[in-house]
């Protein structure tokens, strides 16, 4: 979930020469929060890093004046925020009569930006005035130094429509998530998942009025074809490539994973039938817990 964090000076997106869909956000004005920028020259910079650690340490304090959630007349667990030192910050809720359910929200810092601050960017929205975020996130090239300025930009509406109406598509994509986490892939973050899904949609590569277990197994053979070049395009920036953080090795043990699963999936579809240890297998414990 996108968390929209206001500033209190201008920002203006900076594109970063060589890696298309990042930028440096600019500060400028009379309140620049210098506390979250690095000063450069006379131009202040936001940085993600410095930015990250002013959101956690705010939910932090947060989740210790709260320290547990109680559901009335049911369970009550216990919150805790944990940072895995990427994009997300996730906070867990652990019930404490039963530590194995668990509930995790995840939370995503994003800045909010007009596309007339950077029309000749996304040619084909310029006449439409919806917003676009900046996301802190690390250049993940290989062999690129890590830019403490970097942000990621993604557009959320655009994203929605992309997938509106579409509830067959939506539930693969869960799905997909869900085989993910079972099968130990973290690498294959959600949003190289949701950007397989959007690219799809958009090029219409796959018939979203199937079942979601068929358009699982489509995208899986999609993902495994991205896999193998090692290329799958960021949404609506098509030059940026979002597997740029997996090497080939990761990319080979990620594609011999997904194959198994695959012909798994499509004994499954063949039978027209999947056992409660088929679904263990695929999609782990934690599907079976949420029926």
């Amino acid at each position: 979930m996108l968390t929209q964090i206001k500033m209190p000076c201008n920002l203006e997106p900076v594109p970063i020469k060589s890696h298309p869909g990042y930028v440096c956000l600019r500060a400028s004005g009379d309140n620049i929060p210098l506390h979250l920028v690095n000063h450069q020259g006379d131009e202040y910079y936001i940085n993600r890093r410095k930015i990250q650690a002013w959101f956690r340490e705010n939910v932090d304090e947060v989740i210790q004046e709260l320290a547990y959630i109680h559901r009335i007349g049911e369970r009550s667990y216990e919150l805790k925020c944990v940072t895995g030192g990427h994009i997300a910050h996730t906070i867990k809720a652990t019930c404490l009569s039963d530590p194995a359910r668990k509930i995790c929200f995840d939370f995503v810092l994003a800045i909010m930006f007009s596309p007339s601050m950077w029309p000749s960017v996304f040619p084909q929205q310029r006449n439409q005035e919806r917003s676009w975020y900046a996301v802190p996130c690390k250049i993940k090239s290989p062999n690129v130094e890590n830019d403490l300025l970097s942000f990621i930009v993604c557009s959320p509406y655009w994203e929605h429509m992309a997938l509106k109406k579409k509830q067959n598509l939506k539930d693969g994509l869960r799905l997909m998530k869900a085989l993910r986490d079972a099968n130990d892939m973290p690498k294959i973050f959600s949003y190289t998942i949701k950007s397989l899904f959007l690219n799809a949609a958009s090029v219409k590569r796959i018939n979203w009025n199937q079942s979601p277990g068929r358009i699982l197994i489509r995208m899986i053979v999609l993902m495994v074809k991205f896999l193998r070049k090692g290329f799958l395009p960021l949404y609506l920036v098509p030059d940026s490539n979002v597997l740029e953080g997996l090497g080939k090795d990761e990319r080979m043990d990620y594609m011999r994973r997904l194959f198994r699963i695959l012909k798994l999936l499509i004994k499954c579809r063949n039978r027209n039938c999947m056992t409660i240890d088929d679904i263990e297998l695929i999609f782990g414990i934690s599907v079976l817990q949420s029926l």
